[in-house]
């Protein structure tokens, strides 16, 4: 009986002999201390360098437990097939998408129910919103757009969500015409007008003192809210003004204050609330 034990624990003994010189895993300790032994190394099949175990993925296939590959092996593989086979990884992951939804589950963790009316769980959600609001704080911080997070935004937009010149043009256009695909045609119209206001001749300065207003006021013309010939830019102390107005009225009303403090004796051109560029502008209807 003894002699067979003996038997057996050689030949235990040659196995492992055999299986650390295979895969180049040097082991210290007894047999029996194999999982608590200190230095543990492995040979990558990829670039044959030897390295920590730790520095390869767990595959419960393989003999050892750790993939033949190192993770940098991996990963570099992995990218490569990536790029080679576009097509295939966009497919892949509209076919997860698709199953996921079916099944009303969440996109992102794929366990947790998706919310209603919503793609992902409401633990995923949060961390979602935490996450974005991270990155837009770092972004502005490092002087980028609050909104497209890659250009710099501008010096006189709001300190708290500060905008790109697009971005700034994009909001301008849905607040006034309920789109932001306007940009270009409201930029335009800053353009012809060049950057000077048609009721005081003051320069526009975007974040400053720009504003974007409805020639014949949406109030008494609805249907005109967003007609792209009813827009040009003022400064904010005129849309402020004019109001609900359109220019005719508004012309007539400056001028009946004009003719009330003439009779006072006021003389308008030593006033110090009008800007330099309107000081010598008569107003006619």
């Amino acid at each position: 009986m003894e002699r067979i034990c003996s038997i057996i624990e050689d030949e235990t003994q040659k196995s492992w002999s055999l299986f650390r010189a295979s895969n180049q895993v040097i082991y210290t300790g007894g047999i029996n201390k194999m999982t608590e032994s200190i230095i543990q190394q492995k040979s990558c099949s990829s670039c044959q360098q030897t390295q920590p175990v730790s520095s390869f993925s767990n595959n419960i296939r393989q003999k050892d437990g750790k993939d033949t590959f190192c993770k940098k092996c991996q990963s570099e593989y992995h990218n490569q097939w990536k790029a080679n086979n576009s097509n295939a990884v966009k497919q892949i992951a509209a076919n997860r998408r698709n199953r996921l939804k079916i099944k009303r589950l969440c996109l992102h963790c794929s366990v947790n129910p998706a919310q209603k009316f919503k793609s992902c769980c409401e633990r995923c959600s949060k961390k979602q919103a935490v996450r974005r609001k991270t990155y837009r704080i770092e972004q502005t911080q490092k002087g980028f757009c609050a909104s497209c997070l890659k250009t710099p935004y501008l010096v006189n937009t709001v300190k708290s969500f500060p905008l790109c010149e697009t971005c700034y043009f994009k909001q301008k256009a849905r607040r006034n015409l309920g789109n932001g695909l306007f940009w270009q045609q409201i930029k335009a119209k800053l353009e012809q007008q060049n950057y000077l206001c048609p009721y005081t001749g003051e320069k526009l300065i975007l974040g400053v003192n720009d504003s974007l207003d409805h020639i014949k006021p949406i109030n008494h013309f609805p249907e005109l809210k967003n007609d792209i010939e009813n827009i040009e830019w003022t400064t904010r102390a005129i849309n402020e003004m004019k109001r609900d107005r359109t220019p005719e009225q508004f012309l007539s009303f400056i001028q009946h204050i004009l003719n009330y403090k003439s009779k006072l004796g006021i003389k308008w051109n030593n006033s110090s609330c009008l800007p330099k560029e309107s000081l010598s502008i008569t107003v006619s209807v």
